[in-house]
């Protein structure tokens, strides 16, 4: 004989055999747990709704306590969702780590692209400041050599002149030197000349005496 049944959290209608009358069994629909009791509310058919009739072997399944035909099903589709909420977030995950990864290393080569367009601005800027100290060294030394010009022309000139004037001097010197010694044998030969005639005229002279000496 059989006894029918309600589950009081779905109302659905089951008829189980009257064996089970008192034990725990649990719903197929929602996996709620009642006892099977036609004393309890779960045993008052509900308006409207026609009986579900149940095989034995269902409802003896249906009637474990701990184990029943649903529970594989239930656990597949909570470990589903759980693998689907799990892959989600860690899809959800994976791609926030991706972003980031992604961004970090966009900002790493940016930042290193900057860095490398700054060093490579300093040095452009280093070589450009020594080149335009060095042509400022060049205009400076070539501004020094003009300005010196007319200091090493009036050098130049001095130093000729000191030379002219000494060429003059040494010229003067060997003229009067030449003349010097023009005028001294001019007047070595003179005196010279000079002696002999003096030297003649002490011989004629003497001559003379001893001619009138002989005389006498």
């Amino acid at each position: 004989m059989a006894i029918q049944v309600s589950c009081p959290h779905c109302l659905e209608v089951y008829h189980l055999r009257e064996a089970m009358a008192g034990q725990t069994v649990r719903c197929n629909t929602c996996a709620a747990t009642f006892v099977a009791s036609p004393e309890s509310e779960g045993t008052l058919p509900v308006a409207g709704s026609p009986p579900r009739v149940v095989e034995h072997a269902r409802s003896a399944a249906v009637a474990e306590p701990s184990r029943g035909s649903t529970t594989p099903l239930i656990l597949l589709i909570t470990g589903t969702f759980l693998l689907l909420l799990c892959g989600g977030a860690g899809l959800l995950v994976y791609g926030v780590v991706s972003l980031m990864t992604r961004t970090a290393a966009k900002v790493e080569e940016d930042f290193m692209q900057e860095f490398r367009n700054a060093r490579k601005e300093m040095m452009d800027a280093q070589e450009k400041t020594r080149k335009e100290m060095w042509e400022a060294q060049e205009q400076a030394r070539k501004e020094f050599e003009e300005a010196q010009k007319p200091r090493n022309e009036a050098l130049e000139a001095q130093q000729k002149a000191q030379k002219e004037l000494e060429d003059a001097e040494e010229a003067e010197r060997k003229e009067r030197r030449d003349k010097f010694n023009k005028d001294f044998q001019e007047a070595r030969e003179k005196a010279k000349k000079d002696f002999q005639e003096a030297q003649d005229r002490i011989n004629k002279a003497r001559k003379e005496i001893e001619d009138r000496r002989k005389q006498q």
